[in-house]
């Protein structure tokens, strides 16, 4: 079982991509800004040659979410998982459309096969875009109503 009260748990943060793009009141972030980067750290740590794994149970990682939570990351992490993405499609031994859902130690494909969530590989692009414009966590929603 995970819990944050279960030592040597632990899980992907994927939706912290959000927190740093829509604002948020001050202390009310459900990650304290502050452990963003130490989260980063974690993350690297924990990745195998295939990918980032969703949790500590299990070595199964979905793409979206991984990049997601890479999003936020400095670029030289955000690559390593981008490369392990790579490796992964070009490694594999699962003959199936573009997986969001494999092993992150063997690259096999688990389930799912072909789908629209795949989009989520764009998130980095989104957190540039926001960060040129000077949004990123800022009191100006990024896109803006109307822009999407």
């Amino acid at each position: 079982m995970i819990g944050y009260d279960q030592p040597g748990t632990w899980t992907n943060l994927y939706n912290i991509l959000w927190q740093s793009i829509v604002p948020m009141p001050e202390g009310r972030q459900p990650i304290p800004a502050s452990d963003v980067a130490r989260a980063c750290n974690f993350y690297k740590a924990k990745t195998l040659k295939y990918g980032l794994p969703l949790e500590s149970l299990k070595d199964s990682t979905n793409t979206p979410w991984m990049h997601w939570m890479s999003a936020i990351c400095p670029q030289d992490q955000f690559e390593e998982l981008t490369n392990a993405l790579w490796t992964s499609l070009n490694s594999t031994t699962s003959r199936v459309p573009f997986t969001d859902y494999y092993d992150s130690n063997t690259s096999n494909s688990i389930m799912f096969r072909d789908r629209p969530i795949v989009g989520g590989l764009a998130a980095k692009l989104l957190v540039v875009r926001c960060h040129l414009r000077g949004e990123l966590a800022s009191a100006t929603r990024c896109p803006r109503e109307g822009e999407y």
